[in-house]
């Protein structure tokens, strides 16, 4: 029944490319089914953050096509932190994405794009939520602002009951997919256990550190030595949202030297090259993700 609910938001013509051969059999709701194609994303935009914040934020959750899930993986709370904040992955049957698309359906706020952003009458610089859903023949994007913060007994004049519904419905389906262990029952995971997720790609974000101050904790970090080839002051291409700043993309060989160098820093480690010092801000590329440089 619930895969029919879906099926009847598509519009006229939908309903994606009929599975070739080699292509793993979907039944159900349509999806995209290649590990490198995101079915579902859930993240955060905007809000009164730096942007260097913004560069290295990723999803809450992403699920790709052929079932692996990416989540944010726990952090110590201490400083100096990792210098890449750790990724977890593990992969779902084709029985679990579709009970995570059945789930989706339930709410019924996923036959159009949408943006619900009359909670900025009372609730000042808070994120907006975005679900990106690619099922079905569609690729919606629902966008709540203040998902979660809002009082729903009290909200901002002139919002509409379709957008009160909304951060009811959106903010419980937020909260399943932020516990996904006990929306999808164990029979529906191909892997029992998370691991670290390593991509194939990092983006790297550059800036010459040379006059930087000593850090006010006291706390050394050593400097570690560039650990790709390149040159550090010309690397990828001048970032416009951050004066002096340069942002480009790894991959192979050079991820995996930046993997294990990474490794062993933290957020005040610093890498030199030519004499000089840099800082560096890492995003690993994920699933279906655009590897070039986010205009903010």
């Amino acid at each position: 029944m619930v895969t029919m609910l879906l099926a009847a938001c598509a519009p006229a013509g939908g309903g994606g490319t009929p599975a070739s051969p080699s292509t793993p059999l979907v039944t159900g709701i349509a999806h995209p089914v290649g590990a490198d194609e995101a079915v579902l994303t859930m993240g955060y935009e905007g809000g009164l953050v730096a942007v260097e914040f913004h560069f290295g934020t990723v999803p809450a959750l992403l699920i790709a096509g052929d079932g692996t899930v990416v989540v944010p993986g726990a952090q110590d709370a201490i400083f100096p932190g990792a210098a890449l904040s750790p990724l977890q992955t593990r992969k779902l049957s084709e029985a679990g994405v579709q009970l995570v698309l059945e789930r989706l359906a339930q709410t019924g706020f996923f036959a159009t794009d949408a943006d619900f952003s009359g909670a900025q009458l009372g609730v000042a610089d808070a994120s907006s939520t975005v679900f990106t859903m690619h099922a079905d023949g569609r690729d919606v994007r629902v966008s709540v602002y203040a998902l979660g913060l809002l009082d729903s007994g009290d909200p901002p004049p002139g919002m509409d009951e379709r957008e009160r519904l909304a951060h009811t419905v959106l903010g419980k389906l937020a909260q399943d997919l932020g516990a996904l262990e006990q929306l999808i029952p164990a029979s529906a995971w191909e892997e029992t256990a998370w691991h670290p997720y390593i991509g194939d790609q990092l983006r790297l974000l550059v800036a010459n550190a040379d006059a930087e101050p000593a850090d006010p904790s006291g706390i050394p970090a050593p400097d570690v030595a560039w650990p790709a080839g390149g040159d550090p002051a010309t690397f990828g291409a001048p970032y416009p949202p951050l004066d002096a700043s340069r942002c480009g993309v790894v991959s192979g060989t050079d991820a995996g030297a930046w993997y294990a160098a990474l490794a062993e820093a933290n957020q005040l480690t610093r890498f030199t090259a030519g004499g000089h010092r840099y800082r560096v801000s890492v995003r690993p590329i994920l699933p279906g993700e655009d590897a070039a440089c986010p205009a903010r």
